[in-house]
């Protein structure tokens, strides 16, 4: 027989923690899939594609390591690495050492990338407009984005 060991007892969420949760969660879903469904219709672009290319294209050089970046985008080095190996095929970013004993690659914007993200990026924007901004009210923005900004300190 396996051991189970006990569990204390959770501080059960209220109703309204309850309804704060849920709704983080479904608008987080929803604001997500809609965006990604018009960057892709727009520029053939993921949402993720799209965070990697602005991560290079704000990196030093125009670069960064991919154990950086991983980190960055909140991903594993293994989910990225193939998401770059992708990306590198249809010529957006380029794969480079970094020079440093331990081999590791750095990931490097290519002209085609940053003419790519050029071109998406107003439509990125017209989308988190629209689907996002508008729904929170301007005097709702500074609270709600210290609040988020919280949540991802507290990782």
């Amino acid at each position: 027989m396996r051991y189970i060991p006990m569990v204390p007892e959770p501080e059960w969420l209220s109703s309204e923690e309850m309804r704060l949760w849920r709704s983080f969660v479904d608008a987080s879903v929803s604001v997500i899939h809609n965006v990604e469904t018009d960057l892709k219709e727009e520029s053939g672009l993921s949402v993720d594609d799209y965070e990697v290319l602005v991560f290079l294209s704000e990196a030093p050089e125009q670069r960064l390591p991919v154990a950086d970046l991983s980190e960055r985008l909140g991903s594993s080095r293994t989910r990225l690495a193939l998401r770059i190996d992708r990306m590198a095929k249809r010529g957006l970013v380029a794969i480079q050492t970094t020079g440093t004993n331990d081999g590791a690659a750095a990931a490097v914007i290519t002209k085609m990338g940053h003419k790519t993200l050029v071109k998406a990026a107003p439509y990125h924007v017209l989308s988190v407009r629209e689907h996002f901004i508008k729904h929170v009210k301007p005097e709702e923005v500074t609270p709600t984005a210290n609040a988020l900004e919280r949540l991802k300190r507290a990782e």
